[in-house]
């Protein structure tokens, strides 16, 4: 095993990483970079919210065309439609972010920047939807008179344990109703190897015969490997078993700051290893290799240092699922802000604490797509 820390593959690895480089200076600094520019163009602005004025006097008369997409989830309630305040609010909303989108549009802004501008327009006008709110969500209204007011304590003990022990955000699922080995990761193996990075998993065959070549699963490194194996209606390590696959499983260890010193080549070597077990156990010549989004960047470099030991023929296929292994800044919104001064702070703060904190890699996620992981478990 490598004894320090790594410094030229791993740099890479940092940059594949799809949640480094992204903090909040940066989204600050877009922020400021907008206003500034809203500033220097007075007249534009004014302009727009001329319009939206128009639009709201519109609402106000109930005159106004806005409507949400039938696929916003957050106005489904019939309440946003038959209830002329709720309606109002709705409406006035929409109208709020057609004419930010519209602004935004008219600055002058291009490419990355353009991107970044309604990035942070979207953060702030979503964060505004009336159904974030109690007065103004009927769904939450109805229910808190329903139950008397019980769903208001409920959601109060909620907050408060989300302040407590999620870091603020809300939570998205009870975890106390998840027991592995029961109703979560309950398809039948048993763990064959074992080394300090990883642990590999043969399941229990369901057919009476089997493929000659067994399939092996390399899980995302962030992930736990029974995330294919949530349930037995729900795995794909049982459709596999269905199929008269042989089907061996990754699980990674989960890295304390001990760990620090561990490379990108202590996990090839790791991986390597595994797949020489499950030729072995599985007396085949070759595997089929399976990969999802860091297990995938892990899965790739193996192949390459196969190729270069010569030793491809283990490999009877490969499969990636999730996985860019040649990204570029537009492929997703956080490569908009992975700039290198934030990219390299990144690296500092994470070799000084020997691990990536599941708080915040859940946190830059959960910003990805706040309407879906953060608003819409608030009311």
């Amino acid at each position: 095993m490598s004894t320090q820390p790594q410094t030229s593959i791993d740099d890479h690895v940092v940059t594949l990483n799809p949640i480094v480089g992204m903090s909040l200076e940066d989204l600050a600094r877009a922020g400021v970079d907008l206003l500034q520019a809203g500033i220097l163009q007075p007249m534009v602005a004014g302009e727009h919210l001329l319009r939206f004025n128009r639009e709201l006097v519109k609402v106000l008369f109930g005159t106004s065309a806005e409507e949400a997409p039938a696929r916003d989830r957050r106005f489904a309630d019939d309440g946003y439609r038959n209830n002329a305040v709720h309606s109002r609010l709705m409406q006035s909303w929409l109208a709020l972010g057609k004419s930010v989108n519209e602004w935004v549009d008219s600055m002058g802004f291009e490419g990355n920047e353009l991107e970044r501008a309604h990035f942070i327009t979207a953060l702030a006008t979503d964060a505004l939807a009336p159904s974030n709110f109690l007065l103004g969500n009927p769904a939450a209204l109805r229910k808190a008179r329903e139950s008397r007011g019980a769903s208001l304590l409920a959601g109060m003990k909620n907050l408060v344990d989300d302040m407590r022990n999620n870091h603020g955000m809300p939570r998205q699922v009870d975890k106390s109703a998840f027991t592995v080995g029961e109703n979560i990761a309950s398809t039948a193996g048993s763990v064959i190897h074992r080394s300090e990075i990883l642990e590999l998993i043969q399941y229990q065959p369901r057919t009476a015969t089997q493929h000659a070549q067994p399939v092996l699963i390399v899980p995302p490194q962030i992930n736990k490997y029974y995330i294919y194996d949530l349930s037995p209606d729900k795995s794909m390590v049982g459709y596999l078993l269905d199929q008269g696959f042989q089907v061996f499983m990754v699980s990674w260890r989960n890295p304390t700051r001990e760990h620090r010193s561990w490379g990108l080549d202590d996990y090839v070597v790791a991986l390597n290893e595994a797949i020489d077990v499950s030729r072995e156990v599985s007396k085949a010549a070759a595997v089929n290799v399976v990969g999802a989004c860091a297990g995938g960047i892990t899965l790739a470099t193996t192949m390459a240092y196969l190729a270069g030991l010569k030793e491809l023929d283990k490999i009877a296929s490969m499969s990636l699922m999730v996985n860019v292994l040649e990204p570029a800044v537009e492929d997703s919104v956080i490569g908009l802000f992975a700039r290198n001064k934030a990219i390299e702070e990144e690296r500092k703060k994470y070799a000084r604490a020997g691990v990536l904190d599941d708080a915040d890699t859940a946190r830059v996620f959960n910003w990805m797509r706040p309407n879906n992981l953060i608003w819409n478990y608030l009311a």
